[in-house]
């Protein structure tokens, strides 16, 4: 099988915008295409939400999820200045991460990671939230690098905002629903970690596995369900 090349796999995404799908589903899938054309060995996705504040919306490791509750908890960290900044931001080396954000960038680094990028998901001159991409490499990227994650980016946003919407209210209330998709994602990760002996990485592939014909949401619900109907 050939690689993938970036040109497809935004078109795939892009197409994929156009189908009645759930936020979840397309960011999902949007993160693990990251490490199919980038030089990045995990990624994941903040949004901020009018009451609670950042929030994790989707990550495609447990050290991911757990680096990016931490910058949420501790208001620092790369997803939360390029959320803050509305630009992107780069550091690469265990000295930079460390010195800009010392408690986050200490995790990072102790996760075995030595180059982080942050893209903002802007909408209208707002940052929505954060593409977060952590590299065990540090290698530089090159211009195509660049513009293919700002183009991930992009299209995040647009599953996100769904444009049509266009008030903030609306893709606020857009951003709540998807977070409680993803919590019920998470307790589902943790009844297939008990019950089938999986770690949560493992135990978030298989529900990824199982939602081939159904979104990450309704596969959820229907180990949730299960697992209610055994107790």
């Amino acid at each position: 099988m050939s690689a993938p090349t970036s040109a497809g796999v935004l078109a795939e995404m892009t197409a994929l915008l156009v189908q009645d799908r759930e936020i979840t589903d397309v960011v999902s899938r949007l993160t693990q295409e990251c490490l199919r054309v980038l030089p990045v060995d995990a990624a994941a996705i903040l949004v901020s939400e009018q009451s609670t504040g950042l929030q994790l919306l989707t990550a495609t490791s447990h050290t991911a999820t757990q680096l990016e509750i931490y910058q949420a908890m501790h208001e620092s960290g790369p997803c939360v200045d390029t959320i803050e900044l509305g630009t992107a931001v780069t550091a690469v080396g265990e000295d930079e991460i460390v010195g800009r954000w010392p408690e986050v960038g200490a995790a990072v680094v102790a996760a075995g990671f030595r180059s982080v990028h942050a893209i903002p998901l802007a909408w209208r001159g707002d940052a929505i939230g954060g593409l977060n991409l952590f590299g065990r490499g540090q290698d530089p990227w090159s211009e195509e690098d660049l513009s293919v994650a700002h183009s991930l980016a992009d299209l995040a946003t647009v599953a996100i905002a769904r444009p049509g919407l266009g008030e903030t209210s609306a893709i606020h209330a857009r951003i709540r629903e998807a977070l409680e998709v993803r919590v019920r994602i998470e307790q589902a990760k943790g009844v297939l970690a008990q019950t089938e002996h999986l770690d949560m990485d493992a135990a978030y592939d298989a529900l990824v596995e199982r939602a081939a014909t159904r979104s990450l949401g309704e596969v959820a619900d229907a180990v949730l369900r299960e697992a209610q109907r055994r107790d």
